[in-house]
């Protein structure tokens, strides 16, 4: 039996308004680009310096930078991607292209996989000129419960300052705008020296950023500088105290030859890590003394001390935790002569963490 033209009609509103629901669906989510500049290194490139842009993926897919390309203002990454690898890396990885020296302005990043989709914004950064200024940090260490001051050294007058400080982010900005009435004065001598102010800081590490905001010739220009303010009831380096730890232990040692000449060790630190420095006697070509300060509190409850030499002179090392409470001091000594062994104590400090 035929159906009735009624149910006809029914069954064809039936099928449209299924069609509507089938073809409507939930905005999808914006997504995330799949590059993006992490990092410029150096955070404040000048003409120069040699530029390092770190990119970061947002996918699986392990990659490897094969080129750099430089073009006017636009720094081209190309990017070979292996997504067939096993296992695969978590999302969130970062590689490094070397964009080398560039001359001042505003460069826009594209990332280039070779695939149809490409190139790929990833951001832009900025390279400044070179600012007539010099920074001339104080010849003593800075500290934690005095302002942090520095001298700047301009090579022309006419010059306002503007002083930024960004604690959290470990930035002291200085922005400095030279007025039309400017007279250009020669490296050297005659420089003018200005005193920046920037407060006091809590410890740690900052960077010094001079800014030449006057934008002569339509491109900024900029010069900046590290340093460290250091805990004021930690250690503080200095020609004869080696701080470990982050600036909780200090090392001093002291020294008497076969002479019975007596003098203080020379601390050298080693870049990049706090738990390890040495000690130098007589040349600083020739070290003596490896001193080494472990945290070992999630072993045994203590900080532990190693110490190695290739000397037979008489020494002195002392090691002090200015890190709690009352300062703890240990001693460790070499009679002159005497072959010295490793010293392992293991149990040197017991105020953790």
């Amino acid at each position: 039996m035929k159906p009735t033209p009624p149910r006809i009609a029914t069954l064809a509103t039936l099928a449209a308004a299924l069609l509507l629901i089938c073809a409507w669906a939930p905005p999808a989510a914006a997504e995330p680009p799949p590059f993006e500049i992490f990092e410029i290194v150096p955070s404040i490139p000048t003409w120069q310096d040699e530029v390092k842009i770190l990119i970061q993926g947002n996918f699986f897919a392990a990659t490897e930078v094969t080129g750099t390309r430089v073009s006017g203002h636009v720094v081209t990454v190309d990017l070979e991607l292996k997504a067939n690898i096993s296992p695969l890396p978590p999302p969130g990885w970062v590689v490094t292209a070397e964009a080398g020296r560039l001359p001042p302005g505003s460069y826009q990043v594209l990332v280039d996989t070779g695939s149809p989709d490409s190139p790929f914004e990833a951001g832009e950064f900025t390279v400044f000129g070179r600012a007539p200024i010099a920074i001339e940090p104080a010849a003593e260490p800075y500290l934690d419960d005095r302002p942090v001051l520095f001298d700047l050294l301009l090579f022309d007058n006419g010059v306002d300052l503007d002083v930024a400080p960004r604690p959290s982010l470990g930035i002291i900005e200085v922005f400095l705008d030279r007025n039309s009435d400017f007279v250009t004065i020669p490296p050297g001598p005659g420089a003018l020296r200005e005193t920046v102010n920037a407060g006091v800081l809590p410890a740690g590490d900052y960077e010094i950023r001079v800014i030449d905001v006057t934008n002569e010739f339509g491109v900024f220009s900029a010069v900046t500088r590290d340093i460290t303010v250091h805990d004021s009831d930690g250690c503080v380096p200095s020609a004869t105290a080696l701080c470990l730890g982050n600036g909780r232990f200090r090392v001093e040692a002291a020294w008497r030859d076969f002479r019975d000449r007596r003098g203080d060790g020379t601390p050298v630190p080693l870049d990049g890590r706090e738990d390890t420095g040495s000690f130098w006697f007589f040349n600083e070509d020739n070290l003596e003394l490896t001193v080494k300060v472990l945290d070992g509190c999630g072993v045994n409850g203590h900080h532990w001390v190693f110490i190695s030499s290739g000397s037979t002179v008489e020494y002195d090392v002392t090691v002090t935790d200015a890190g709690a409470g009352e300062p703890a001091v240990r001693r460790y000594h070499n009679d002159l002569g005497q072959t010295p062994a490793l010293i392992p104590d293991t149990a040197a400090f017991a105020n953790c963490p």
